[in-house]
Formats: structure tokens, sequence, C-alpha cells
């Protein structure tokens, strides 16, 4: 079995390259401004609207594959508010709209942090909506949960923003942080289900948008005591294999609370981030990379009855 994953495509439709420099427009914090400009443009994306190439070309490929998993984050979210925003909605929709017609049937998609919403990196706009929850929801072949099982091997996609709530409560509207602990309740049980129900001779392949939702994953029962049927967990996010390897030795990095909401969250999924080596991490770069690295996305050759015959291939695009 070929499975082909791809994450953080982050299109821009010509209503969100409309915004310009939307991570620094607004900062009123000259020193913030700085930063957050210096890190985009030397290190993180450069150009953050000039990625659709990448996706363009993809479309352009054959691949041969069995099964296409897209693992978040398909828009640039520059109104901060996810699906919320109709210009980041619409980005979505054609990165969605455009898989589903080359993949058909054969794709399966799993909700990322920027459909559902993030405050800006100086902490000042935007956030988690419900709306934009709803919104990802109907977006074509995304699901917040899915589960598909072929002989031993059991393929389940989980919403990584929900199992890391605890650390995004700066993100969230307090009128809705309530409804947020309820589909995140629910979610949490359906993963403790799937993991009771597995077989013993059955095997599993996690996909995972943010490894900042591994931990809270860990701490479900039924999840840590199975670990030894994870085949891999597929995660994406980070962009780079630089910032994974970066993150793999920060693992107990002190949570920070002084400097905004965004070194918060980074600073707390550091801290809990050691339990990842657990969890077999199959890491899928962003698809048009960072700055200093090349994107790609993943082949995974399986065979569902004999784990020690699988195949990872980086594919350039």
């Amino acid at each position: 079995m070929r499975i082909l994953i791809l994450s953080d495509i982050h299109y821009a439709c010509e209503k969100e390259r409309a915004r310009g420099d939307f991570r620094t427009k607004g900062v009123a914090n000259p020193v913030a401004r700085f930063l957050v400009g210096r890190w985009s443009e030397w290190l993180w994306e450069g150009d953050p609207f000039a990625r659709n190439e990448a996706f363009h070309r993809f479309l352009e490929r054959d691949f041969h594959a069995d099964l296409i998993v897209a693992n978040g984050d398909y828009s640039v979210d520059s109104g901060f508010i996810g699906m919320a925003d109709p210009a980041a909605h619409e980005s979505a929709l054609f990165v969605l709209r455009s898989l589903k017609k080359k993949f058909g049937d054969r794709l399966h998609s799993i909700v990322g942090d920027h459909e559902l919403g993030k405050v800006s990196p100086d902490g000042g706009r935007g956030g988690m909506r419900l709306e934009a929850f709803r919104k990802s929801l109907a977006l074509p072949t995304v699901h917040s949960q899915w589960r598909m099982a072929i002989d031993n091997l059991v393929l389940l996609g989980v919403n990584s923003t929900l199992l890391a709530i605890p650390v995004l409560e700066r993100d969230m509207l307090p009128t809705e942080r309530g409804e947020w602990d309820q589909h995140r309740l629910e979610h949490l049980e359906w993963i403790a289900t799937e993991f009771e129900s597995l077989k013993p001779d059955q095997r599993i392949i996690l996909f995972c948008h943010d490894p900042t939702g591994i931990p809270y994953l860990h701490r479900i029962e039924a999840v840590a005591s199975r670990l030894d049927q994870v085949e891999h967990t597929v995660i994406g996010h980070l962009h780079s294999r630089w910032i994974l390897n970066a993150a793999g030795k920060l693992a107990g990095f002190p949570r920070i609370r002084h400097l905004g909401a965004g070194v918060e969250r980074v600073s707390r999924g550091l801290n809990e981030s050691a339990c990842w080596k657990d969890y077999s991490i199959l890491f899928c770069p962003a698809l048009d990379g960072i700055k200093w690295h090349s994107g790609a996305c993943l082949m995974l050759d399986i065979d569902p009855s004999q784990p020690s015959r699988n195949k990872v291939t980086v594919v350039k695009v």
C-alpha cells in the first residue's frame, strides 16, 4: 500500500495576497514588529504569499498512490481567525477542491491549527473561533477525526488542536471556552474508544498535524498502554526537519508566561515534548519548506501484514 502525505500548503488566494505584510501590520510595539518581521523574512518563510507555485507544481505531478492524506494548514490564515475569515476560507476551499478533483475518493484530510485560527505572533490579533471550526468541517474531505482499516492496519486522523486545548487557552474567546472543552472531551473519548477496540495483531498509524497535541494524546490511558501498536505518528506544522530537530533538543524547556500568547504556546509545547520519541514520529515538511530548507511531501510504502517492510520516501516538488 502506498500513502502520499502532504502538509502545510498555506495557499493564498487573491484576497489574502491583497493584505500585504499582514504579520507586522498593526503591531504597535516597534520591538515586537521588528522581531516578527525578521523571523519571517530571514528564517521562516520569506514572502508568505510566494508559496502558491509549490502547490501548482504538486498538482502537475503524477503520483501513483492508493491513499492521499492532507495533513492540515491549507490557507495562509492572514486574518488570524482561520476559516471564519472569508479570504482564508476561499484559499483553503481552492486547495481542497483541487486535491479532490485530482485524487477523488482516495483523499482524506484533517484539520490543522490554521483552519481554526491562532493568535498573531505579537499576541494582539485573532485567535481560535468556533465559527472557524464549523466551517472547517464543511470543507471538502476535511474531518475532525477519521478512521480507516486495511487488513491489520488502522489509520486514524486526529485533531491536534482539540487535543492541545489546555495550551491554547489564551487563543480562545472566554465565551467559547466551554464549547471548546466539550468538543475536546468528545474527541478524547473517541480516541480512547478506537484504541480500546484494537486487536492485539493490529497496528496503527496516526495523522496529527501539530505535535503539541501528542503529550495530551499520551495522557489517554488506552493510548499509552498500546504504544507498541503505534507504527507511525505523522506530524506536520513545524515546516522543516531543522525545526523538528531543534524542538527535540529543547524538550523540557521551561514555560514562558510573560512574552505573549505565541511564546507561551511554543514554550509550553516544548516543555512537554519529551514523549514525542515514544510515538515513532514521521515528519512531513511544508510543501514549500522554509526560507533555508526546501519543501517536500512524503511517500509511505507499507505492507499492512509486515511492518518491517515500511519505506519512507521524501518527494521534492
